[in-house]
């Protein structure tokens, strides 16, 4: 694919090339594009920011955010110059100039070294992540406090988690009191028979809720999706957590519980229609990025409801093969079958863009704390662009 040319901007093909843009020319002070081909995508990176070229109806709205990349470039020449060396002054968590949660250095080396020279169609991003807690097995009090370090670190806006304990420990007010968050969990309204919930942790306030039971066959009732509102800086967000069922042969059970989540997920947007921050889903799929319920999600077979498919966000920018549950995992022996990709991260589409577009990916949890590791599962972690607040917000 070729960029138009126009009289300003040099002809585009694969690989590096020196394309000007405007009357910028690369030097010290600005990073040439690439042109990176994705598969069957193709995408222009100028230094942090990466734009997709989809369609030529898209070439104009896309050309604009990476000419305000470069140009915001020139007008930065430190934040350049530590993008090019890689490196980056302030490794410490931080705020913005308007007060609002920035990302963490140390917990994002590779996203606070890219940060400075984003564009400003894209000059925020939301933490979202996902973590199967392993309930009460091996020896919690020991991976409690492996598990609350984890969390500082990594630092997310909001989190979907599976296995946490609704008592003996009570996890919720755990994470209430110790990290400072609005917590909702399901099951609940008595129906906590078994103490083994889904959980949404928020850095902020948690407008409204709900759960559902999901289809388990013949089972006792015990599979949840838990919904909540988030009161977020850029307005409501809603927030999916699910963990489906784990049986190798149990694919049909975990697409028929997709597609209930699917429907929900349809529900709550037709019913939002408006809001700038598209629904998202997290949690354990116990699924392969490649098996039918997987595909059906995020579009690769006809999806569950008609114009709602989601972007798995590893997929999109992650880096490496994403494993979630791996024998380097102290707590996963002889597994039958390790080394899988379980947790994800999805966001809805159709969507807003910016908005909901991962621009950084990463796992936590496999580094021990003290010589405990905290989870059988490997948790993820996505920021998530984001268009600026509005003044009066």
């Amino acid at each position: 694919m070729q960029l138009p040319h126009d009289g300003r901007t040099g002809g585009v093909g694969p690989g590096h090339c020196g394309v000007e843009i405007g009357h910028l020319e690369p030097d010290e002070h600005a990073i040439a594009p690439d042109l990176v081909e994705i598969g069957e995508r193709t995408v222009v990176v100028v230094g942090a920011v990466v734009v997709e070229l989809q369609d030529d109806l898209a070439l104009v709205e896309e050309l604009f955010v990476l000419v305000a990349a470069v140009t915001a470039l020139e007008t930065d020449d430190v934040a350049v110059e530590a993008a090019r060396r890689g490196d980056v002054a302030d490794h410490e968590h931080r705020l913005g100039p308007d007060g609002r949660h920035a990302p963490s250095s140390r917990a994002r080396p590779d996203l606070a070294r890219r940060s400075p020279v984003r564009s400003d169609a894209v000059a925020d991003t939301l933490r979202l992540a996902t973590w199967n807690l392993w309930w009460r097995h091996g020896d919690l009090d020991a991976r409690a406090p492996a598990i609350l370090t984890t969390l500082r670190t990594v630092d997310p806006d909001v989190i979907g988690l599976q296995e946490a304990c609704s008592r003996d420990p009570d996890q919720m007010e755990w994470l209430h009191t110790e990290l400072d968050r609005h917590v909702v969990a399901a099951p609940g309204d008595g129906e906590d028979r078994y103490t083994i919930v889904n959980a949404i942790a928020s850095r902020w306030p948690i407008l409204d809720s709900d759960w559902r039971f999901l289809d388990v066959g013949e089972m006792p009732k015990h599979r949840t999706v838990l919904w909540a509102r988030i009161d977020t800086p850029h307005g409501p967000w809603d927030v999916f957590t699910t963990h489906l069922s784990h049986g190798f042969d149990q694919s049909a059970l975990r697409a028929r519980q997709l597609d209930e989540i699917a429907a929900w997920v349809g529900e709550i947007r037709s019913a939002s229609a408006g809001t700038a921050l598209p629904p998202v889903l997290v949690g354990d799929l116990n699924a392969v990025p490649d098996s039918d319920e997987i595909r059906r999600m995020t579009g690769r077979s006809a999806p569950a409801v008609e114009g709602l498919v989601f972007t798995d966000a590893w997929e999109h920018a992650g880096d490496g093969d994403g494993v979630t549950y791996s024998d380097a995992n102290p707590y996963v022996n002889d597994s039958a079958w390790p080394e899988r990709r379980l947790d994800y991260v999805m966001v809805s589409w159709p969507r807003q863009r910016p908005n909901g577009n991962p621009v950084f990916v990463e796992r936590f949890g496999l580094d021990p704390i003290d010589d405990t590791t905290a989870s059988d599962h490997w948790g993820i972690a996505a920021d998530l662009a984001v268009s600026p607040v509005a003044p009066d917000r």
